[in-house]
């Protein structure tokens, strides 16, 4: 099974859950675009991770307003899942052979049972550094580099997909099974209650605002004959419904950002859910905007709010396709159409 996933995003499933194995690291030289940036200026500093095609391979990169930074040299398809930067360091979870992450352009790969691994999503708090992903079909995190497998339930797949922390306690979303659930300090929450054949749900991002729990993530069941999955957003456990201007939120929810009382979701909508073509779009506390795109499909990825800017990155497809990002709907394009690309993670400092 390998449920639904959009342009730049990806499961991975495996077998069973062991313990972890040792793990090493290599060193990166600092190229000169990390060094000239001027953390200080006060101006916003624009982070995106994701990656691009090199017509063999996938080559795991970011971006640092605007200017590439490579992270792996070809060998493997490797990508770059998510993004985080704290003081003047940058912290970025992705695959390359297996679930790595890289500080400063510095990878160290995590210790895992297979090369069927993946890291999804980093949080750095205080002096840690939190990595969700999955290691041989197992929802797992890794806490400074020591993995703790989640998933208590060896005959379901799982996949932890997001990492949060809010004061002392570690969230972490994703799936179990069929089910779309999160985990709070190890101790698992249903979101769902699926038991129907070809039913599918995941939990894409989680983000804790107020003490409140805010979830968003997908929903399909191809025995109701529904093939294309329904974005669903979940405000401490329970489903709030969002108002979609009339449109059809054909694709899931990507990535969600809360902060104070507004809660911001991006991801995807069509007029059709029969045919293409797709919408990156975000909500606002439910209300819907259509990003202007160039493309016939586009698909949005993460999203980040810095003051009264928004920010959303993901991809535009069909031929040529970019890895791009939206700051306040004006389009910006990272890639030149080349070779296939995506942009899958944007941080703002």
């Amino acid at each position: 099974m390998k449920p639904y996933s959009f342009f730049g995003k990806s499961t991975l499933i495996g077998l069973s859950c062991v313990s972890a194995v040792a793990f090493t690291s290599c060193q990166k030289e600092i190229p000169p675009v990390f060094k000239n940036i001027n953390w200080e200026s006060g101006q916003p500093v624009v982070l995106v991770a994701g990656w691009e095609s090199n017509g063999v391979t996938s080559i795991a990169k970011y971006w640092i307003n605007n200017q590439e930074v490579i992270l792996s040299d070809g060998t493997n398809d490797a990508k770059a899942n998510s993004i985080f930067s704290k003081g003047n360091n940058v912290y970025i979870a992705g695959n390359d052979a297996g679930a790595v992450y890289w500080k400063n352009n510095a990878e160290t790969k995590l210790p895992a049972i297979s090369t069927n691994s993946s890291a999804n999503s980093i949080y750095i708090s205080g002096n840690n550094a939190y990595i969700a992903g999955s290691d041989n079909g197992c929802a797992v995190y890794w806490k400074n580099g020591a993995e703790v497998i989640l998933n208590n339930n060896k005959d379901s797949a799982s996949e932890a997909t997001s990492v949060f922390i809010s004061g002392n306690d570690i969230y972490v979303a994703g799936f179990l099974g069929i089910n779309a659930v999160y985990w709070k300090n190890g101790v698992i929450v249903y979101l769902t209650n699926n038991s129907l054949p070809g039913s599918t749900a995941i939990a894409y991002s989680i983000n804790i605002s107020g003490g409140d729990v805010h979830v968003v993530g997908s929903y399909r069941s191809l025995s109701i004959g529904q093939f294309y999955p329904i974005l669903i957003y979940w405000k401490n456990g329970v489903e709030i419904p969002l108002s979609p201007n009339n449109s059809v939120t054909g694709g899931p929810g990507n990535a969600i950002f809360a902060s104070g009382n507004n809660v911001y979701i991006a991801g995807v909508v069509n007029t059709d859910l029969t045919i293409t073509p797709y919408h990156a779009a975000y909500w606002k506390n439910g209300t819907e905007t259509i990003l202007p795109s160039s493309a016939f499909n586009s698909f949005a990825n993460s999203i980040y709010v810095s003051g009264n800017d928004v920010y959303v990155a993901g991809t535009l497809f069909f031929s040529p396709i970019y890895a791009v990002y939206w700051k306040n709907g004006e389009e910006v394009k990272l890639t030149d159409g080349t070779m296939p690309a995506a942009a899958v993670s944007i941080f703002v400092k």
